[in-house]
């Protein structure tokens, strides 16, 4: 076993901008838990989407 169980499933979303103005979806799902009273993440999954901003 690699990871304990137990612990929480978190999915994040950010939008990011990179260096030619281009916007960009960041997405990451992120296990928690804590092993002898350290808290530890672990990112199972990070993507990346391109975006079209619309107004």
């Amino acid at each position: 076993m690699l990871i304990r169980s137990g612990g929480t499933l978190e999915r994040h979303f950010a939008i990011s901008i990179d260096s030619q103005e281009r916007p960009w979806l960041n997405q990451q799902l992120v296990f928690r838990t804590t092993v002898n009273s350290q808290p530890r993440a672990y990112v199972l999954c990070s993507t990346r989407y391109p975006l079209e901003l619309v107004n």
